[in-house]
């Protein structure tokens, strides 16, 4: 890579301006196409197992080897972008060429804390209408559930919250990372990449649900998008996403749920109603304290962005 190109200024989304429209082209297509070829090994793996899973995950061995395929998408796709666009895999994480740790801390306080609230609200919400049924005589029978045992399913979940970390990586990666990139160097506003990855996000997620999950899905994409563009760096993105996903892999081995194919899309539309709500008001919440501490998109040195010399210290918030 050159010296002589200047990237002071630059947001994120426009961190590969200075790379050729094919080359970029090139890229976008082969991560895409390795979204779809990535997780091939582990589905033929999947489908070769006997029917009762793996002794140590049970039941719950198609799931976990679910987010075991999405997270092979993670290390296809930063090769493809070292090779194709020959940059530091690193200016995916954020403007300075790498993740900012204490950043990422900080994100991950915030999501808890905003998730927790949802959820703390969202159970009360549902013990007051079933008191109401109740009074009214419209209970319905109790549902069960299998429980596998408390040592299992903390085994269960040792691997899931493990792969759900991956699986979060990889998909941000891919939509916040190298589809916001990859379209936003076309246009200085960064609200035509911010769209295009949101709705991109959504059909990864599949159309098998109804309109109001779709809906919920969408609105995660375009607010975890701004918020990337906002603080310049997959961070805030990676905190809730995590957060999020790992609370459903709690309720996921406490409720018994295996199927592989569930997720948001499928949401009803209070659940998408509240999902676009926490993620709104997260993205309100990050960036008011981005600006506390001082959060945004630093100056970009050249070397930050080949990764041949490390972040000054004032970049490092």
């Amino acid at each position: 890579m050159s010296s002589s190109v200047s990237f002071a200024g630059v947001s994120y989304h426009r961190i590969t301006q200075h790379l050729s429209r094919r080359r970029v082209l090139v890229t976008l297509l082969a991560v895409l196409l390795g979204t779809v070829v990535a997780p091939i090994p582990v589905t033929l793996i999947a489908l070769r197992l006997p029917s009762e899973g793996l002794p140590v995950l049970g039941p719950f061995t198609e799931l976990v080897l679910s987010l075991a395929a999405i997270g092979c998408i993670l290390p296809v796709t930063l090769l493809i972008v070292r090779v194709g666009e020959r940059r530091g895999v690193g200016t995916l994480s954020s403007v300075v060429g790498r993740l900012r740790w204490r950043w990422l801390a900080l994100c991950l306080l915030i999501a808890g804390t905003c998730i927790g609230v949802a959820l703390c609200l969202g159970l009360l919400t549902a013990a007051f209408v079933k008191a109401s049924a109740g009074a009214s005589g419209g209970g319905s029978e109790p549902q069960t559930s299998t429980w596998i045992g408390i040592g299992p399913a903390l085994t269960v979940l040792q691997f899931m919250m493990a792969l759900t970390a991956v699986q979060v990586a990889a998909e941000e990666t891919v939509c916040r990372g190298v589809i916001l990139q990859a379209v936003g160097r076309l246009f200085r506003s960064p609200w035509p990449a911010i769209g295009v990855q949101a709705v991109i996000f959504t059909a990864l997620h599949g159309f098998g649900g109804g309109w109001w999950g779709q809906l919920g899905v969408l609105a995660f994409g375009v607010a975890l998008g701004w918020l990337t563009v906002r603080t310049g760096g997959l961070e805030a993105a990676l905190a809730f996403h995590f957060v999020q996903n790992g609370l459903v892999a709690v309720v996921a081995v406490a409720a018994g749920a295996t199927d592989p194919n569930a997720n948001a899309t499928a949401a009803p539309w209070p659940l998408a109603v509240a999902i676009a709500a926490t993620v709104g008001t997260y993205a309100v919440a990050t960036s008011l304290a981005a600006r506390l501490c001082g959060i945004t998109p630093p100056r970009p040195t050249p070397g930050d962005l080949d990764q041949t010399t490390s972040p000054s210290p004032a970049s490092t918030n």
